[in-house]
């Protein structure tokens, strides 16, 4: 919409109509020049009274009154002030193309189209009604003559770029591609200052798969406004075509044209996984915006404050999930985001302030704390997506998964581009195996913004697991472009290799992988499978085990010693190799998991007892599991139900505390739906483990689901026959037994009960 520009003209009238004081229109005009716009719309509206006998310059002001309260956000008040004017004048066509603007953006175009014909009557040529007759024909499918107004536009004024972009866009979506490009570069070309076509001109090519043309027509953007907006685009397309140093060095231009306003280069640096490098630079920028003239802008202040928090948090989390010696890092970085939460508090609004509250206290384990805090950032903001957000992460730490879908689908339904919200949901239906659905919600975030590590990696391994190898491939190689220096791209490298049988290609990522971040457990994990998948026998384990203890030594070899070695059910050996690899360093936070989830399938009681003063420092899911298991040994059950829930929410990735816990929620006759996606998603993380899939066929007996029963069972006791499998403990042979019998006899088959019983 475009508001009049001839503020002293204007004000020469008002003043000459109304017999207004120069005062009055000085200061409605002087709002309306700092961009106060509600306010000058308030102002103006004071000046109304002096026109009650001439309803034609009433109408007019009326229009400037609407003008002001689009550019104030508030369409429905600038939607009243233009239909007064209509009723004060018809024959004022501002007010009438004002209002078919609006009905074609509220998609109502049959109302547009009244409004824009008593337009056309009294002004045939008029630009601006002719392109929302353009808007109308293309808004109810009739191309054709949209297509024509839109020309008789261009014909008026061949430098109006919006509506060669219009044009182009009709000339695109009906395969007309040399049209679109045609039209555009004329565009650009017949107005050299204006950026708009090279932007569409770039959109179209890069659509069209052709590279070097959408970059060549972001550089012209460039060339033509060297602005902010033009150099995020050209980053954004330099991003998206892996070419990540310069994209870095384009954001920083991009910052310098609004050094006040601008933080792209520090928001890349948060996306792209290099956290601590954005909190430096959001510090500095925010020390800057201190030391010079902020204070025009709070709530730009504000925002910066809130993602320099943000990057302090992130930091804090990416020490909980690497090393023990982050566990110190934690509470120090933790401490340091608090002291920037209370150093710009002022800043700050109530709702933001309790967002920033809740994602410190999960950060801190403090879930009590953080649901509090959540629910008043509810309370405070009921349409702040930010904190719908947390209180879905809350449901989610609470185990409560429908909950938290609610509030992100909530979080969503006030911005449906809100980036964390659609990174959870898609995070949510990867693990669910809703695979299209989490391609849809990673694909959105990476439109949005190309340089989300987390994003890439979401968006690759859900294309992995539809079996869209090659574009996955893609995106995962993207990811590796933009953080060089992470292990996480060449885990999923890896995994996508291992997804096609490729275990020599699976190796090499995996191994490269650990060379960037020897902690890395996704990397440890995907290079055990490999192995696994390799057939590997105890004489090659031990080989890996002396390697492993060659100088220099290898933690991460000698964890996967021990895993391989667990494998084969050769529990005294595992546990030599892990402690070693405990020995070896120190932060080998993965060993110590696996140390503990080897004494619980043990089930050795004496090396509880010493594990616990190992891990204790930990925290996490290894401290909760043991916490768990002690407390199941000793017979409390609530308190063992308890900690098991926590490890499952800290992502113990073995599957033990969800088995655990599934089977003593059926064998108390309890949550039984949690009870069967605890054990289905204990089944994902080892499907051959037999124990495993005697807790899944039994929480489907007590389900009374007896058809699923037998199917899980008999599987299972197919399975124990494998010569691979001769260690597994008669206890649990007898387990599936027992239970496959009782499951025939429920579906009424009682000689193949009779027979699952006697089949040793």
């Amino acid at each position: 919409m475009r508001t009049a520009s001839l503020i002293f003209l204007g004000m020469l009238f008002l003043c000459l109509a109304t017999g207004c004081s120069n005062r009055e229109v000085e200061r409605a005009r002087r709002l309306e020049a700092q961009g106060k716009y509600l306010e000058a719309a308030l102002a103006y509206q004071q000046l109304l009274p002096g026109l009650s006998y001439e309803p034609r310059k009433q109408s007019e002001l009326s229009v400037r009154i609407g003008d002001l309260m689009l550019h104030g956000q508030r369409p429905q008040e600038a939607f009243n002030a233009f239909q007064k004017a209509t009723e004060l004048d018809q024959s004022n066509t501002v007010a009438h193309l004002r209002l078919a603007q609006l009905y074609v953006a509220g998609n109502t175009p049959d109302k547009a189209y009244e409004h824009l014909q008593k337009v056309l009557k009294q002004q045939p040529d008029q630009p601006d009604a002719l392109a929302g007759m353009g808007d109308y024909y293309s808004s109810i499918g009739q191309t054709e003559k949209a297509e024509q107004e839109f020309q008789r536009v261009l014909a008026l004024q061949p430098g109006r770029q919006s509506i060669a972009v219009a044009l182009a866009e009709l000339y695109g979506s009906s395969g007309q591609i040399s049209k679109a490009r045609e039209v555009l570069t004329s565009s650009a070309k017949a107005n050299k200052t204006d950026p708009v076509a090279w932007l569409a001109l770039g959109r179209l090519e890069e659509r069209q798969g052709n590279g070097d043309a959408a970059e060549s027509a972001y550089r012209n953007a460039v060339l033509a406004e060297d602005s902010a907006e033009t150099n995020v685009r050209l980053a954004q397309f330099l991003l998206r075509a892996t070419k990540v140093k310069e994209a870095e060095e384009v954001l920083g231009r991009a910052d310098s044209r609004r050094p006040l306003q601008s933080t792209w280069a520090a928001d890349f640096q948060l996306s792209s996984g290099h956290a601590v490098r954005a909190a430096v630079e959001y510090m500095s920028a925010l020390q800057g915006r201190l030391a010079g003239r902020h204070e025009r802008d709070p709530e730009q202040t504000a925002a910066v404050a809130s993602r320099a928090i943000e990057a302090d948090l992130e930091v804090a989390r990416h020490l909980s999930l690497t090393t023990r010696a982050g566990a110190e890092g934690v509470q120090s970085q933790t401490a340091l985001a608090r002291i920037h939460l209370d150093a710009y508090r002022a800043n700050l609004d109530p709702t933001t302030i309790q967002v920033l509250e809740t994602e410190l206290a999960l950060v801190a384990g403090d879930l009590a704390r953080a649901a509090t805090t959540a629910h008043q950032a509810v309370v405070s903001g009921p349409d702040s997506p930010a904190a719908h957000f947390v209180l879905g992460e809350v449901y989610q730490n609470q185990g409560d998964e429908s909950a938290a879908i609610a509030s992100w689908n909530t979080a969503l339904g006030y911005d449906e581009g809100y980036i964390p919200a659609l990174l959870a949901i898609g995070h949510f239906e990867y693990a669910h195996k809703q695979y299209p659905s989490a391609e849809e919600h990673a694909a959105a975030v990476v439109r949005h913004d190309p340089a989300s590590l987390e994003a890439l990696l979401l968006y690759a391994r859900a294309l992995a697991a539809d079996e869209q190898f090659a574009a996955a491939r893609s995106v995962a190689e993207r990811a590796r472009a933009l953080a060089r220096h992470s292990a996480e791209p060449y885990v999923v490298l890896g995994e996508i290799e291992m997804k096609q049988q490729r275990l020599g290609a699976a190796l090499l990522y995996f191994q490269q992988a650990i060379l960037i971040n020897s902690r890395s457990q996704t990397a440890v994990e995907g290079l055990a499978a490999v192995y696994r998948h390799a057939i590997v026998d105890p004489r090659m384990i031990a080989k890996l085990e002396r390697t492993a203890d060659t100088p220099p030594r290898s933690s991460a070899l000698m964890e996967i010693a021990g895993r391989l070695y667990a494998g084969h059910h050769l529990y005294n050996d595992a546990a030599r190799c892990l402690k070693r690899s405990i020995e070896i360093d120190h932060r080998q936070v993965t060993a110590a998991m696996v140390l503990a989830e080897t004494a619980v399938e043990q089930k050795k009681d004496h090396g509880l007892d010493q594990l616990e003063s190992m891990v204790e420092e930990l925290g996490g899911s290894a401290q909760s599991l043991l916490a768990a298991v002690k407390a199941q040994d000793e017979n409390q059950l609530d308190l063992a139900m308890e900690k098991y829930e926590a490890a499952v929410r800290q992502r113990e990735h073995s599957g033990v505390a969800a088995n655990n816990l599934a089977w003593l929620y059926a064998q108390r006759g309890q949550n039984l739906d949690r009870a069967l996606e605890l054990a289905r998603s204990a089944h994902d993380s080892d499907p051959k483990n037999l124990a495993i899939m005697d807790t899944l066929g039994f929480v489907h007996l007590v389900r009374r689901e007896y058809s699923q029963a037998v199917a899980v069972l008999k599987d299972a006791t197919l399975l124990a026959k494998n010569k691979q499998m001769a260690s597994v403990d008669e206890e649990t042979r007898s387990s599936l037994r027992k239970h496959l019998a009782e499951a025939y006899l429920r579906i009424g088959q009682p000689e193949d009960a009779d027979s699952a019983l006697r089949n040793k």
